[in-house]
């Protein structure tokens, strides 16, 4: 019995300290083997993106620590053992990073930092020893510690409700005992976790970074199952287009019926913004005729930026020129149901014009200054934001119905998209908060973002979660050959 504890000790401490409520968490089972890769791709992302420095960001992390979190012989000089997990999370409340002490070395830092920034305060709370800097009742900074376990929150508006959640987790509470967690990562061995939370789904991806970027593997966990396997004669199985973004599904049959699902949700957008005025029964009825004739397969194409939307009615919308297809598989069918609704939409007072377009047959819908197109061109429906997103999308679908290779896909293409943001000039910046953005990003990752390919596969699983490959292209930075030099033989005469 007396070898039960060293038997445990181990498994106890892989377990990472993070609380449930977590909306992102990173996990490094072991930093002594894990950061040497980390740090070698964000060294070379840093080249093009000086913002992912990992010298930076990993003493930004560490707060006041005062160590860099993303190299093992700052840690190790801190006093953190570098064979157990290192998990950095995120949620409502904050964010904070924990990690084991090895020694008193840690914690006797941590105490010098925090008691020359500002008055200190210490609370017990689930069993841990919270300490920080307080100003009234808000903690600038602190830390959690149990044991050897410690957790470091600084940098947000008040630390202690992460330092809070953390003591919890400490005690029991904590991420692995939820069952999202546990669904998602059954079966991961990686030593690298990412793990992402939101109110409907969760995923968990092993993480394997090189210098030649990022490959991911692992499985999204949602209610109901979102992806079908892939079948023979698909009108958009043998979809290819050449845009900065390009996503393509084969939806399950349960997302296709969700009065909530995307279907459902784009044809309501569609109708609100034909005819906001127009019965909300107008999109259920076009959604429940449309639905048994649908194939299951769905696009989305992005082609661009178009800085002239700033400032106009449904800016966010039209900003970015696109279109959504959806397959079909009784064509005919849809048509009608598309016509009668249309139709409704124009007694309610929409303005709308018929578009031919590509030999399609749809409508050109008045939305203020600009046009929502909607139609059926072969055997897929369209709608689009832009008549050439329009155009592009039809002839890219003119294609020979076939299997797709996987169920999910999805590509950014990074010279494409910095392309398309370099559109954005300083004079746009005034517009609108949105162009201003998009400026700062094309700014921050622009040369990054044109040596960068970025690529998601998805497969169904029995269970009806989704298993996920993720790929991060890197490519090197091109070398620029020195200039010829330059002859010292003089000109005959």
């Amino acid at each position: 019995m007396h070898l039960l504890p060293l038997l445990i000790a181990p498994l106890l401490s892989a377990v990472p300290v993070a609380p449930p409520t977590a909306d992102v968490v990173l996990v490094l089972k072991s930093p002594r083997a894990d950061l040497p890769a980390l740090r070698e791709l964000l060294t070379e992302a840093s080249a093009s993106a000086p913002m992912l420095n990992p010298a930076r960001l990993g003493t930004s992390l560490s707060g006041p620590l005062q160590a860099d979190l993303l190299d093992a012989g700052s840690l190790e000089a801190a006093g953190i053992s570098l064979d157990a997990p290192m998990a950095l999370f995120f949620d409502a409340q904050g964010s904070a990073v924990c990690l084991t002490a090895k020694g008193k070395n840690a914690l006797e830092r941590l105490d010098a930092t925090l008691g020359a920034t500002a008055p200190a305060a210490r609370l017990a709370h689930a069993g841990a020893k919270l300490s920080g800097t307080a100003v009234g009742k808000t903690w600038r900074a602190g830390y959690a510690s149990k044991g050897e376990t410690l957790c470091i929150a600084s940098d947000q508006p008040d630390a202690l409700p992460s330092l809070k959640s953390a003591a919890e987790a400490m005690a029991g509470k904590g991420i692995d005992s939820s069952k999202a967690w546990k669904s998602a990562t059954a079966g991961l061995t990686g030593s690298t976790l990412l793990y992402v939370r939101s109110p409907d789904a969760s995923a968990a991806l092993e993480l394997k970074p090189s210098k030649a970027g990022l490959l991911a593997r692992g499985r999204a966990v949602s209610a109901k199952p979102v992806l079908d396997k892939a079948r023979d004669a698909d009108p958009l199985g043998a979809l290819s287009v050449s845009a900065p973004v390009a996503a393509r599904a084969v939806l399950s049959a349960k997302l296709l019926a969700d009065p909530a699902g995307p279907i459902a949700s784009a044809l309501s957008f569609m109708t609100s913004m034909a005819c906001p005025s127009c019965d909300a029964g107008i999109t259920k009825a076009l959604h429940s005729a449309l639905a048994p004739r649908l194939f299951g397969s769905l696009a989305l194409l992005v082609f661009g930026v178009d800085a002239t939307a700033a400032g106009l009615p449904r800016e966010s919308y039209f900003l970015a020129p696109h279109a959504y297809l959806l397959g079909l598989k009784d064509a005919d069918g849809a048509r009608q149901a598309l016509s009668a609704a249309i139709a409704k939409l124009q007694a309610g007072g929409a303005r709308l014009a018929a578009d031919d377009a590509e030999g399609a047959s749809g409508w050109a819908i008045e939305v203020g200054p600009r046009h929502l197109y909607a139609g059926i061109s072969g055997s897929v429906l369209y709608l689009a934001n832009d008549p050439v997103a329009r155009t592009q999308a039809l002839t890219a679908a003119k294609v020979e119905a076939a299997r797709p290779t996987q169920a999910g896909s999805a590509i950014l293409r990074g010279d494409l998209t910095s392309a398309a943001l370099r559109r954005i000039s300083v004079l746009d910046v005034g517009k609108s908060n949105l162009l201003a953005g998009l400026y700062a990003v094309a700014l921050q990752t622009g040369p990054l973002l044109r040596l960068s390919t970025f690529e998601v596969a998805g497969e169904p699983e029995s269970s009806g979660n989704t298993h996920l490959e993720l790929t991060w292209t890197l490519k090197p930075i091109p070398s620029i050959a020195p200039p010829a030099p330059r002859s010292t033989v003089a000109n005959p005469p």
